[in-house]
């Protein structure tokens, strides 16, 4: 699982963001089809910061279940939540003083902070991360038949996305916070 993460002011990523469904009609990857490197290249050029986060859950969960065999998933879920939250609050938010984030139905359950405003509204700008993250998953697979101008986005994604495996330490901090919570055991 990649977690794409794009930091931006506000207006400027509502007007970014109005500027890109105008000309694609929709900026998601699932649904763009071969657009998919056109809106990563226009994201990309925009002066904004990016973040790509490879989480791996499966890989996290594994594990917790082989030092933990009798506990159940719900309990490693909650542990790799709090983890996973902790990592991007401690590391990519902090830093940046982000108050709101715009986040996609698949990583809600991450959310587990009082100090940050999850926004949900007409502009949509969590799908502004969503090619960010595609292209990370793209590379995972192998990317030896793009053509030339595709080859051009993926090397200014290599350029402009700051990609982070966090995988190991989610796992960490996730047996960490089992270990002090026996009652969840």
């Amino acid at each position: 699982m990649f977690l794409g993460v794009v930091i931006g002011g506000r207006s400027v990523l509502e007007r970014f963001y109005t500027h890109l469904s105008g000309k694609y009609g929709v900026i998601h990857a699932r649904r763009l089809g071969k657009l998919r490197f056109s809106v990563l290249k226009d994201i990309l050029s925009k002066n904004l910061m990016f973040y790509c986060l490879y989480v791996d859950m499966n890989y996290v969960l594994g594990k917790l279940g082989e030092i933990f065999p009798r506990t159940s998933k719900s309990v490693f879920l909650l542990a790799f939540s709090h983890a996973l939250w902790e990592i991007i609050e401690n590391e990519i938010l902090s830093p940046h003083n982000i108050k709101e984030i715009y986040i996609c139905k698949d990583v809600e359950r991450v959310i587990a902070s009082k100090n940050i405003a999850v926004v949900c509204d007409k502009y949509c700008l969590k799908d502004l991360a969503d090619p960010v993250a595609w292209i990370n998953l793209k590379k995972s697979r192998g990317m030896s038949r793009l053509n030339s101008e595709k080859q051009k986005v993926f090397e200014l994604a290599r350029k402009k996305v700051k990609d982070i495996d966090v995988r190991k330490r989610v796992f960490t901090t996730a047996r960490t916070y089992l270990r002090r919570r026996p009652a969840l055991l």
